[in-house]
């Protein structure tokens, strides 16, 4: 993870990451929007974006469009991927999905999600093991990541651990 985080300069910066397919119900889009709102406000952030799929230009588009170079699109990724959600900070799931909670939470990273495809009532539970939000919610996204974003490190690394042990209890 400490060679990831050199290669993509992540620094000090809080790394939000979404590994999945790209796919119109799994909003990144949203996603997206909710990063450059925060954005605005906070200059130590990154988002970091691996996988592929049928939306994969619009992503690419708004990436550009947007010309914020802390928005990163890696591609796929199979081989390895573990040592990226090591790397990052916390896992954002906005749309539809769920495989990547137990990955992110294995390396004890908080995720935010809504409706994924219902691991999520078990394993992410509010201020306990991550943050939850509105389905298809631009704003209830941007504040569950900025409560991220703005936790207590103490509470952090209780959160974090919690995330931890759900995994290994759970799954």
């Amino acid at each position: 993870s400490k060679e990831v985080r050199k290669k993509l300069d992540l620094g000090d910066d809080l790394s939000f990451i979404y590994v999945g397919g790209f796919h119109e119900e799994k909003r990144l889009d949203l996603l997206i929007d909710a990063f450059l709102k925060l954005r605005k406000k906070y200059e130590n952030i990154k988002l970091i974006l691996i996988g592929d799929g049928p939306t994969r230009v619009h992503v690419e588009k708004q990436i550009e469009e947007s010309g914020d170079r802390n928005i990163l699109y890696l591609g796929r990724i199979i081989d390895g991927v573990d040592a990226y959600f090591a790397a990052a900070d916390c896992l954002v799931l906005p749309g539809v999905g769920g495989l990547a909670l137990n990955q992110a939470m294995y390396w004890k990273k908080l995720c935010v999600v809504s409706e994924a495809d219902g691991t999520e009532d078990d394993l992410v539970i509010e201020e306990k093991s991550g943050y939850r939000f509105s389905k298809g919610d631009l704003e209830s996204l941007t504040e569950a990541m900025e409560r991220r974003i703005n936790e207590e490190p103490g509470k952090l690394a209780e959160m974090e651990e919690n995330a931890r042990q759900l995994i290994v209890e759970k799954s």
